[in-house]
């Protein structure tokens, strides 16, 4: 784990040599994926590896479940389902077209343990937790949600990129209920700091996201044991970029033979025209954490992003 944050932790100019040598004879389209790194993600992610610990000391619980995806065969059938017609990338950009299906509304609960909090956020970031938050009730509700799927997708944009799999996922604005006075914005940035984001500027950044709060109730489920967060750019505004590693055992390295850490999900989140977007994606193989190949994949999700309106 050490030697993953020391990798993490790789200022930008080493990471710059890194691309250079790779892209060197590749063409434009590993130039244009350079620019895409130095212009819109070049900042590295930050751990948010005690996400876990911050659900427990928020007690979240599901409420209202969704049951089961229901398939439907066309973007009208979506659109009378759940209620608002689904956006998605434009025609052509990924060769097949994607399965659609609309999944019911869902709420959380949750009540804040101030104790556990203050721990976790002393712990990871040395920050402090207001004792009067104890016992806060707050609650999520998200509506229906449209996801449109892309098994075996293929990018001919962004140098080509090959997904396993694609998701879209969109709903409208989750909604989030608070006692008066509980200062939302700040909660947010406690609970990034607790779940191990040590950069007060940052945290305090991805804490005016809209999409934050919905995020720390949601829970955010990874199977993963490291996940990276940072904030990119698109045409429309501010973005939070989410990356998992696959770790394995120390005897091991990261999972892979040569100890380089994989990046094995990407996913986007952001808000727009009263609309929530999930966009996540697997790369094949694996993205290595500083190579052409995840400029590539970071390429391709942000274009697509782009194409959204």
């Amino acid at each position: 784990m050490a030697a993953l944050i020391a990798c993490i932790a790789v200022p930008s100019i080493p990471q710059t040599r890194a691309f250079a040598q790779q892209i060197g004879n590749s063409g434009w389209s590993r130039v244009e994926q350079f620019w895409y790194w130095v212009t819109l993600v070049r900042k590295p992610p930050s751990p948010l590896g005690r996400l876990p610990d911050v659900v427990k000391a928020l007690h979240i619980r599901q409420m209202l479940k969704p049951g089961s995806p229901q398939p439907v065969s066309s973007a009208a059938e979506a659109a009378l389902r759940a209620g608002f017609t689904p956006r998605l990338p434009d025609p052509g950009i990924l060769i097949a077209p994607p399965k659609l299906s609309v999944l019911g509304p869902m709420s959380f609960a949750a009540v804040i343990s101030a104790a556990d909090l203050s721990s976790l956020a002393l712990r990871n970031a040395g920050a402090q937790v207001p004792m009067q938050w104890d016992g806060t009730p707050l609650s999520l509700q998200i509506g229906a949600t449209i996801t449109a799927n892309w098994p075996d997708a293929s990018d001919a944009r962004s140098g080509g990129t090959a997904w396993s799999e694609l998701t879209l996922s969109q709903c409208p604005p989750p909604v989030v209920t608070a006692p008066p006075g509980l200062d939302l914005e700040a909660f947010a940035m406690t609970g990034l700091q607790a779940a191990g984001l040590r950069n007060r500027d940052r945290a305090q950044h991805l804490a005016r996201l809209t999409t934050t709060v919905p995020a720390l109730l949601f829970g955010c489920p990874t199977p993963y044991r490291f996940v990276g967060v940072r904030e990119v750019s698109l045409r429309s505004g501010s973005a939070t970029l989410i990356e998992e590693f696959g770790l394995a055992g120390p005897e091991d390295g990261f999972g892979y033979s040569d100890g380089v850490p994989r990046i094995e999900r990407i996913t986007l989140l952001w808000s727009m025209q009263n609309r929530v977007y999930l966009l996540t994606g697997r790369t094949v193989p694996p993205a290595g954490m500083l190579s052409a190949d995840l400029a590539a994949a970071l390429a391709s999700v942000i274009d697509l992003a782009n194409t959204i309106d």
